[in-house]
């Protein structure tokens, strides 16, 4: 299949300009150094003041304590496009149940099914068909193509869903930048998932979405509104995050010879290159919380009320313990205590299953393409301050 466009703006949703592109965290390191915690004025349309954490323990405290900060705040600005009954804050018990169940579904028990069965096939033709080639963009022909195809094979729907898919969801992350785009993007994947759900109602299969719609929500089978809420959050989460991160490992291997032929040699440092690749590029940069209560952050008091942004790439560049931080290394060992895919409640439901497409697509591109180069004129940079990865990475097989 082909690979969906990637809108060449994607990786920066909305303005933030809290770091500088050309020494990106060598930025963050002095707003952790001078300003820890500020209040800035991020987003394009709103003049209101935002706090701003980027010392570790700071957004640690921020995306894990329930009780000062709640995510609401992504419900309340995102609900033109999500509904009214979002995923993200979970706001009654039906909507807890049906994470429960997508949860269990994508287990690490599970992981080894769906890898053979789902996760593999997919990366294997998507590597196929760029050796057949000889050359091409990883980011665009590979990264951006297994994370959409490997969620419309979960949900049991055609293969050619994807690129629109990967589109739509890309439009829906980018609502606050282009709101005509993300409504767009929204009403067409309402659209895909409320066909697919009368559909497995008549029929149903062994997807996520039948197993969804069979799992009884109280006195009675869940809501679909409910249901298709689930689906818009895993078409976004299942894209956003897994796609630059493939794209930022690929691409610091490339640049690094001496560490790609470390894990060519020793394929068991794959497990290892994927969290080191998590903290030193987080493909999604920044988490919103609001204060739920007046609280201290720092040497700042947020009212009640308070947008606040925990910035997750600098604070995994704070880990305690880890030195040069800037410096990529995938014999680092681990686990690593990054903070990319969240932490508590709403720690991202697809942590295994990110984990799993990056290990893979890098296993399977470096088995297939033994002569993997980045090609003459390739500018391997990773950019972004909301979404970041590489935009394009030109290689010859």
């Amino acid at each position: 299949m082909s690979s969906a466009p990637i809108p060449r703006d994607t990786l920066d949703w909305f303005e933030f300009k809290a770091a500088d592109q050309d020494d990106y965290y060598g930025s963050l390191a002095a707003k952790r150094r001078d300003t820890p915690v500020e209040i800035t004025r991020p987003f394009r349309d709103d003049s209101l003041p935002v706090v701003t954490a980027y010392r570790y323990a700071d957004v640690v405290k921020i995306i894990r304590d329930e009780a000062d900060f709640t995510a609401n705040v992504v419900a309340v600005k995102y609900r033109p496009v999500l509904g009214q009954r979002t995923m993200t804050a979970l706001t009654n018990g039906e909507q807890r149940h049906l994470r429960s169940v997508v949860g269990a579904f994508l287990s690490s028990r599970r992981m080894q099914s769906l890898g053979e069965g789902i996760v593999r096939p997919v990366v294997t033709d998507a590597v196929r068909a760029l050796v057949r080639r000889g050359h091409g963009d990883l980011v665009h022909e590979v990264a951006a193509v297994v994370p959409p195809l490997v969620i419309t094979r979960l949900l049991g729907l055609p293969d050619e869903t994807a690129p629109p898919l990967l589109r739509h969801a890309l439009a829906v992350i980018g609502y606050m930048d282009d709101p005509k785009a993300g409504l767009r993007g929204s009403r067409a994947l309402r659209k895909l998932f409320a066909e697919a759900i009368e559909e497995r109602r008549l029929r149903p299969g062994d997807d996520l979405i039948s197993l969804l719609l069979a799992t009884p929500a109280g006195d009675g089978p869940p809501a679909d509104d409910d249901v298709v809420a689930m689906l818009l959050l895993l078409a976004i989460a299942g894209t956003e995050t897994t796609y630059p991160a493939i794209g930022s490992l690929c691409c610091a291997l490339l640049r690094d010879h001496e560490q790609l032929a470390a894990v060519r040699t020793a394929p068991a440092l794959t497990a290892q290159a994927v969290d080191e690749v998590l903290r030193w590029e987080a493909p999604v940069q920044l988490t919103c919380r609001s204060a739920a209560r007046d609280v201290v952050i720092g040497d700042i008091t947020a009212p009640a009320g308070t947008l606040v942004l925990a910035h997750l790439g600098s604070a995994n560049h704070d880990i305690p313990g880890i030195d040069e931080p800037a410096r990529f290394d995938v014999r680092r060992p681990g686990p690593i205590p990054h903070v990319s895919f969240g932490l508590g409640t709403h720690r991202c439901l697809g942590t295994h299953l990110a984990r799993l497409e990056i290990a893979l697509t890098t296993a399977v591109i470096l088995s297939q393409c033994p002569s993997l180069r980045l090609a003459p004129g390739c500018d391997a940079t990773i950019s972004g301050q909301a979404v970041r990865g590489p935009v394009s990475l030109q290689v010859e097989v």
